[in-house]
């Protein structure tokens, strides 16, 4: 009996040991792992602010609206109707006009300047 097959069979097996089971990696493989490795470097996606105060406005025409105020003083939901659907208005800067199409909102919590496409500029208080 020789000794040759059985070692054979000894260093496949410790080979194999060495590997833990696991296979080498494949391109498609090191390629995805690169790409998660990409996205997890990304810095955290900013989260929208939050809504400072929801208020309740009587214009000088006699019609009344809703406005969200969100922290920051750049961001405002327009709510022109009861049911209607909500309107984004925007600044740049805060303290700036809240604008969006055909929409411009400045003031404050208390009293703001309001134009909108069916109104030309008017006060509204809360």
């Amino acid at each position: 009996m020789t000794k040759a097959p059985i070692l054979a069979a000894v260093a496949a097996l410790l080979s194999l040991a060495a590997c833990n089971g696991k296979a080498t990696p494949t391109a498609e493989q090191n390629a995805s792992d690169a790409a998660n490795v990409a996205e997890a470097a990304k810095p955290p996606a900013e989260m929208p602010p939050s809504v400072a105060a929801t208020k309740t406005f009587r214009c000088d025409d006699n019609s009344v609206v809703s406005v969200e105020f969100y922290v920051g003083d750049k961001q405002a939901n327009l709510h022109p109707t009861e049911k209607g659907p909500a309107i984004m208005l925007k600044a740049d800067e805060a303290g700036k006009p809240l604008v969006a199409e055909g929409y411009s909102l400045a003031g404050s919590q208390s009293k703001i300047t309001l134009s909108t496409p069916k109104a030309k500029s008017q006060t509204c208080s809360s």
